[in-house]
């Protein structure tokens, strides 16, 4: 791949946002016989999960606990997913507990929390409180520290944290306590000892694979160690990629496969352009998991834009082609960096 190119790709994977709407992009027609459209469409499977959680938000703020505890229950037992094939059990605790509330003020924090607070007091048995509880005070403390560096951050904002954490660490250990079971409750924990330097690696280890015995299809236990193993984390180089393989070839079969690519997808951002380069990262497998995964997942444009999208990095011009085909004129602004960017990658591709 050119030097050119591939710095196109770089630039537009780390920028890659456009926003959470619906609309068109007005682009260039390429060779008429290619029949490609002339009109780029802005699909966006991030707003259906984001526009979930604020309904889920909504319900808590009307102290509509019954249906509260309804939905995760059934979200539970039915193992519902998205499109992608993610569980939608995540995004009730991610969308709706952590991510919307990143940015507001200390009172309206308190507040939140006084909300939260309420229904565990309203419903002090139910797991699906206590998780929630637990989700919104693991980001309590990031709001403490805030988003810079390590260096950046104050030693205040360095101890709430860890305050907060070790707050939350325990409303999850009070709800894995409780009669039923959450496999949420060990996300959010595996999410603590992230950043609380007093969890060793024996005992995150065991946490992990408690998790997994009890519950083995939920993907984020997997991406969660996988991003504890980056270099700039609890990790040493290389220590990911030899995991995700080690895992994967434990899980076995397709399903293996479709777990190493979600796990490549997770950390291709941290990776960069070049990560299929070396034997680190095997493409092979990673394009066989999307295979999989697009497969079993037809109507997610998320994971056939990722597949397209790292099928380039990785010069396979024949898969990228396949993708860029069923893809068309609809693009996810989570993944395409921006109209020209789009049409860039596609032409590549085409040729």
């Amino acid at each position: 791949m050119s030097r050119q190119l591939r710095a196109l790709f770089v630039f537009g994977f780390l920028i890659a946002s456009v926003g959470c709407f619906d609309g068109a992009w007005q682009t260039r027609r390429m060779d008429p016989e290619e029949g490609l459209p002339a009109e780029l469409v802005i699909r966006n499977e991030t707003r259906e999960r984001r526009e979930f959680g604020r309904e889920i938000r909504a319900l808590l703020v009307a102290r509509r606990y019954d249906s509260l505890e309804h939905i995760a229950r059934r979200l539970r037992q039915e193992r519902t997913r998205w499109p992608n094939g993610t569980w939608k059990l995540r995004s009730f605790y991610d969308e709706a507990f952590d991510g919307p509330v990143v940015k507001t003020s200390e009172s309206e924090w308190k507040a939140f929390l006084g909300q939260l607070r309420e229904w565990i007091a309203a419903r002090p048995t139910s797991v699906t409180a206590h998780v929630a509880l637990g989700h919104a005070i693991i980001e309590y403390g990031w709001h403490a520290r805030g988003g810079g560096y390590a260096h950046e951050v104050t030693e205040a904002g360095h101890r709430l944290l860890h305050q907060r954490l070790e707050q939350a660490d325990s409303v999850l250990q009070a709800a894995a306590r409780l009669p039923e079971f959450c496999p949420a409750t060990a996300a959010a924990r595996l999410r603590v000892a992230l950043a609380d330097h007093d969890w060793s690696r024996e005992r995150y280890d065991s946490l992990f694979e408690a998790a997994v015995a009890a519950e083995p299809t939920y993907e984020q236990y997997y991406e969660r160690k996988a991003y504890y193993l980056l270099p700039r984390w609890h990790g040493r180089s290389g220590e990911w990629q030899r995991w995700a393989q080690q895992v994967s070839d434990h899980i076995g079969g397709e399903e293996g496969d479709a777990m190493y690519a979600r796990i490549a997808w997770l950390l291709a951002e941290y990776e960069g352009t070049d990560m299929f380069e070396d034997d680190d990262v095997s493409w092979e497998r990673t394009s066989r998991g999307y295979q999989y995964l697009t497969r079993t997942y037809p109507n997610s444009l998320e994971l056939q834009s990722a597949y397209a999208l790292l099928a380039t990095w990785a010069e396979d011009r024949s898969h990228a082609r396949a993708m860029f085909e069923r893809i068309g004129p609809r693009v996810e602004p989570t993944v395409w960096s921006s109209r020209d960017g789009f049409v860039q990658w596609r032409d590549w591709a085409m040729q």
